[in-house]
């Protein structure tokens, strides 16, 4: 599946799994973007624990392509999972791309899981730069971020674009307590799960259950 939008005012992408099992040329997961510039906007957006796996291109993607007059403000990113996204190699994508000529007023990215195994490469790209997990951090975003843990250690199972992938959170998922609460009203995850009234959270879209 692909969530993509040119007016994202006011939108809250929250608990989707989205991920490919075949093959999408120039598919993005969630993508704000806009080609012509001027009437586009992307003002108070939030982008909470979902759990975005094997897309051809960028993760997340919130861009202008350098046209300007794309209004920005607000855009809050937590929590999510975000495993081998940019793999189309024609273009050298990305996992996450903030692709503005522009810098974006109260921008909050944080407490992501980002990784790159099937064609690792920088899991960022910032105004133009490609940028290592420290790179994010000097400027202020992912200060509790994690970056390319063992692939084998965060889901129940998984291999690139296999049809039979559990991505619920294995015992020891390095997601597990990962996450900023961020209160009442995102309490459910994509199974109906309670999340904690207080207390972390657990990153991407499942609550992570024992047996």
């Amino acid at each position: 599946s692909q969530l993509t939008a040119f007016i994202c005012d006011d939108v809250t992408i929250s608990d989707n799994l989205i991920y490919q099992t075949t093959l999408i040329p120039h598919m993005n997961a969630v993508n704000c973007d806009v080609e012509t510039g001027g009437n586009s906007s992307m003002r108070r957006m939030k982008i909470y624990n979902n759990t975005i796996v094997s897309c051809d291109q960028y993760g997340i993607q919130i861009g202008d392509r350098g046209n300007g007059g794309f209004r920005f403000d607000g855009l809050e990113i937590y929590n999510n999972i975000i495993v081998d996204c940019g793999t189309y190699t024609q273009t050298g994508n990305i996992s996450v791309l903030i692709d503005v000529s522009t810098s974006i007023p109260s921008l909050k990215i944080d407490y992501n899981l980002v990784g790159e195994y099937h064609t690792p490469r920088a899991n960022y790209r910032y105004q133009g730069q490609d940028l290592t997990l420290a790179q994010m951090q000097a400027l202020g975003y992912q200060l509790h971020g994690i970056d390319n843990p063992p692939v084998n250690s965060i889901f129940v199972s998984y291999t690139y674009q296999g049809s039979g992938n559990n991505l619920m959170l294995k015992a020891g998922s390095p997601a597990i307590g990962a996450g900023l609460n961020l209160g009442s009203a995102y309490a459910y995850d994509i199974t109906g799960a309670t999340r904690p009234a207080s207390g972390a959270w657990d990153v991407g879209c499942y609550v992570y259950i024992p047996p």
